[in-house]
């Protein structure tokens, strides 16, 4: 029962946190949240901020970034904007991952035999996917003697990065067809 609260409450934060549209309320709350992460008892405290904060940042170059300059562009300023959405998604990240450090989300779905399944299916291919990618590393530090250069290294990624996408594909495939023969879809 504790897990299906502390989700309950999750998901209301969320909605507020995405419901705020001033950056010094976003602010405040995202000092609030750095405050709180450093003082639960939680380990890797600051390896849990310092990821938020990567994440934001990639959300940022890839999201936020090229909106703010296509405004630059079209002579707007969407500074305000631009601030806003890092706050917010700063705010949102840190609070999913210290979020996930306190709750059993297999014991927070289960009241759900079809969000525990679709939860099941997505954890196994989360490990599959994390086992891989820890093997294709080793694989090429193994098979290297001397620190690669930045070409070889962009090219290992984009290998990588295809064989998940082709990967990714064919095993959505599969568990379409899989779910259908068991009645999940019309």
């Amino acid at each position: 029962m504790k897990d299906k609260l502390f989700l309950l409450a999750y998901l209301i934060f969320v909605v507020f946190l995405s419901s705020l549209s001033s950056a010094k309320v976003l602010l405040i709350v995202s000092l609030i949240l750095v405050l709180a992460t450093a003082a639960l008892p939680i380990k890797k405290k600051l390896n849990t901020i310092k990821r938020a904060t990567y994440v934001c940042l990639l959300f940022n170059f890839l999201v936020s970034l090229p909106y703010f300059l296509a405004g630059l562009w079209l002579g707007q300023d969407r500074s305000e904007y631009l601030l806003m959405m890092t706050l917010r998604s700063f705010s949102l990240t840190l609070t999913t991952f210290t979020f996930f450090k306190f709750i059993n989300l297999f014991k927070a779905l289960d009241f759900s035999k079809n969000l525990s399944f679709l939860l099941v299916i997505v954890s196994s291919h989360l490990l599959t996917y994390v086992s891989l990618i820890r093997e294709f590393r080793e694989a090429l530090k193994s098979r290297t003697m001397r620190k690669l250069d930045r070409r070889t290294r962009l090219n290992f990624y984009e290998r990588v990065l295809t064989f998940f996408f082709e990967r990714s594909m064919h095993t959505s495939e599969e568990l379409y067809h899989a779910m259908k023969s068991r009645g999940f879809h019309d």
